[in-house]
């Protein structure tokens, strides 16, 4: 499975005005001390029993403590910034959160998590510090997805209680098709075999490396005689055309496995650093390259007869 070789840029959690709604509740193990706590005291009254009150009394004691400790670990957070990099159908997506402190108090253990139950990793956060929580989250389709509910969790101190300070408007994510690694060539026979051969090729002139280039493109030997790195300057009529990758020169299958192709055509035209075109029954993108125009047309292929919609 192929990654990504660019990255999304963050966007800030919820808007520049953050509106957070802190509540706690019991944990399992939080009602069944509480049940407890009940149960001494019911015991304590109907016998008349001290221990039994002061036992009661203990209990309920570490109840409300850990209730306003547990509160508090999430009071005085400012949540900050979102990333969450485009995957491939069948990767995990992870989602980062970048989260501050302005107090003097310690938070303990915070963690991202959804309101399905799915938790992420936990991390510390000390006074005055900056963390990212993670949440991972599998996929198993293309498409532009929200995602599900999203929220900071805390069961500190003592677990019996679990305080969530809720996200406002997570950003949408997105998930490519997955890429078909039989390398089949829009022009029909394998991928790998229809590359341009450099060596067939005339070139007017040497120039220094301009990032970008294709790595055909530069220069090794020209280079090692000299202090820069060099590519070769192709001429006007011979520049290679522009690739058109059209839907029509997929090998028949399903909607999905042509889209897969497509996937695979992107990726591999881009790496070679040649210019091409999309074509699909549901629009056509025009020639370019670069990352823009690489993330253009995998959104494009990846949102196929969707809709955006929760994860």
């Amino acid at each position: 499975m192929r990654s990504l070789s660019f990255k999304q840029s963050a966007r800030r959690a919820g808007g520049t005005k953050r509106k957070v709604r802190v509540s706690s509740r019991p944990t399992l193990l939080g009602a069944g001390f509480a049940g407890i706590a009940l149960c001494c005291l019911l015991l304590a009254i109907n016998f008349s029993n001290n221990l039994l009150f002061g036992l009661s009394f203990l209990l309920l004691s570490v109840l409300a403590v850990d209730y306003a400790v547990n509160l508090g670990r999430l009071k005085d957070l400012i949540p900050g910034a979102w990333r969450i990099d485009p995957v491939f159908a069948g990767q995990s997506v992870t989602i980062g959160l970048g989260i501050e402190d302005v107090s003097d108090r310690s938070h303990g253990e915070l963690a991202l998590c959804t309101q399905k139950g799915v938790i992420g990793h936990p991390a510390y956060l000390p006074p005055k510090e900056r963390v990212t929580l993670t949440l991972s989250l599998p996929t198993d389709r293309r498409g532009h997805f929200e995602p599900p509910g999203l929220s900071i969790d805390s069961i500190q101190p003592f677990g019996l209680f679990r305080s969530r300070l809720t996200l406002i408007n997570p950003p949408a994510y997105w998930v490519y098709p997955r890429p078909d690694d039989r390398g089949f060539s829009p022009h029909g026979g394998p991928w790998r075999q229809r590359k341009t051969d450099d060596q067939d090729l005339e070139f007017s002139s040497i120039r220094n490396y301009v990032p970008g280039d294709p790595l055909s493109r530069i220069a090794w030997k020209a280079s090692a005689r000299s202090d820069d790195l060099l590519s070769k300057d192709i001429s006007g009529d011979m520049a290679t055309p522009a690739l058109h990758l059209d839907w029509a020169a997929t090998q028949p299958g399903s909607d999905e496995d042509r889209l897969s192709q497509l996937t695979s055509w992107v990726l591999d035209t881009e790496l070679e650093g040649r210019e091409y075109a999309l074509k699909t029954p549901e629009g056509d993108l025009p020639a370019g390259t670069g990352d823009g125009h690489m993330r253009a047309c995998l959104q494009h292929l990846a949102s196929f007869g969707q809709e955006p919609g929760p994860a």
